[in-house]
């Protein structure tokens, strides 16, 4: 017999043009169905308009804690993931909670929120680290006592959990979801790089930048392309699984940067169309060969069957290419250097056994089945907590719900302020670059 769950509200990185974490989401709303039927799922988005209407779902505004509060109390059961959620590459202060500047705080703040409501807490194969300040590492402590069940995407997750004293009989290993995604299956897909404008070639190549704080060496692979297309006759198609206002996580961006930095530049091409997640996973099977710097970029590559060099900007990507027996074709992006691309590339290639990585992308996907089974065990325990206890965080609630309402108005003028200013020195900078570009030629 299903349990009585008629309302979930999930938490993610949500409704930002992130085609992994989409993909996530599209794979968690099957679980849900699965599981729940046609119960009302409410998801909190930067996007909650888009969202609701790709999914259909019930859009929640992320800048908003009290639209979440809300949501949180009409739910039957709360979801935490999935995706790279737990992690503290911006410090962890507290402070921002019940603020619209609550994003690297809101898995925490996710998690007390169903606890004070007494509402059962799924943490849906999420990705953790890094943990680099002891606020971070104690809220990950927390988070994950307070969670009814747990599953974590990879076994590093699940060390990092333990070393920092997270018991390891409350953390299941699961996988990621996005392991299960399907291709969109349309003869359409042919045509996208063609329509997209990509330059004609004998070989094509997917590339998947994205911006990084540490900054990308542009020259370093601008000059690895350029000698693919001259020693290949390749052409070259930078697909963004980002696109964003700001430059920082806007894949478009740093694809420009290489375009322009490359001598053959008029071979390259940048597919702009807003393509979902599987009509992105099915665009990789026009791929012969895969250079990815974003994770689930390199899994589509491997699901799509196409040798795939993935460039390491965070240890998701090295455990993702382990878990599957490719760690030799996983570059640092420190030291990063054209020979290095270029010898793996041809590594990739020249060793690549199919039926070896479809095969452990099967295990993956079957262990990642261990998510939806968290779901179902959250949903069928029961939250204890004193009846005072309750009515106490009740109050609390209420009164942080009026400083919510209060701050709401002027933090999301400043936030549309801010994101225009972004998108016009976006504009500029880009328009600059071209400008340079063409006086320099």
């Amino acid at each position: 017999m299903k349990p009585e769950v008629e309302r979930v509200l999930v938490c993610g990185y949500y409704g930002f043009g992130n085609t992994g974490d989409e993909a996530i989401l599209s794979e968690l709303i099957d679980d849900l169905r699965h599981l729940y039927g046609d119960c009302e799922i409410s998801v909190l988005s930067g996007d909650p308009v888009t969202t609701a209407g790709h999914f259909d779902v019930v859009g929640i505004p992320w800048q908003s804690p009290a639209d979440l509060i809300a949501a949180a109390r009409q739910s039957d059961l709360m979801v935490l993931g999935g995706g790279g959620l737990i992690q503290d590459y911006n410090g962890f202060d507290s402070s921002q909670m019940l603020t619209a500047w609550h994003g690297d705080v809101i898995w925490a703040e996710f998690a007390l929120f169903a606890r004070m409501l007494q509402k059962p807490l799924a943490i849906y194969g999420v990705g953790v680290g890094p943990l680099q300040t002891e606020a971070g590492k104690d809220a990950a402590r927390l988070v994950f006592s307070l969670a009814t069940t747990a599953s974590v995407r990879d076994q590093e997750s699940r060390s990092l959990l333990e070393a920092i004293g997270v018991p390891p009989e409350k953390i299941v290993l699961g996988g990621d979801p996005v392991f299960r995604l399907e291709p969109t299956a349309t003869q359409a897909v042919e045509s996208i790089l063609e329509m997209e404008g990509i330059p004609a070639g004998e070989r094509t190549v997917g590339v998947c930048l994205r911006p990084w704080r540490t900054g990308l060496p542009v020259t370093e692979i601008a000059t690895a392309l350029d000698r693919l297309i001259e020693d290949q006759n390749a052409r070259i198609a930078f697909l963004p699984f980002q696109v964003a206002p700001t430059r920082n996580e806007n894949d478009s961006h740093a694809a420009h940067e290489v375009m322009l930095a490359m001598k053959r530049g008029d071979r390259a091409g940048i597919v702009r169309g807003a393509y979902g997640p599987r009509e992105k996973l099915a665009l990789f099977s026009q791929f012969d060969i895969v250079l990815a710097m974003r994770l689930h970029a390199a899994m589509f590559g491997l699901k799509a069957g196409k040798p795939t060099v993935a460039v390491s900007y965070d240890r998701k990507v090295e455990s993702m290419m382990s878990d599957l027996g490719l760690s030799g074709f996983a570059l640092p992006l420190g030291g990063l250097t054209s020979e290095a691309i270029l010898t793996t590339l041809e590594k990739a290639e020249g060793s690549y056994d199919g039926e070896a990585v479809a095969s452990s992308i099967k295990s993956l996907a079957e262990r990642s089945l261990h998510n939806r089974q968290t779901l179902a065990q959250a949903s069928m325990a029961t939250t204890a907590g004193r009846h005072e206890d309750g009515q106490v965080l009740e109050m609390l609630i209420d009164a942080a719900m009026a400083r919510s309402n209060d701050a709401h108005m002027l933090n999301r003028a400043r936030y549309e302020s801010s994101l225009k200013d972004a998108t016009i020195d976006h504009l500029r900078a880009e328009l600059k670059e071209v400008h340079d570009s063409r006086a320099q030629q």
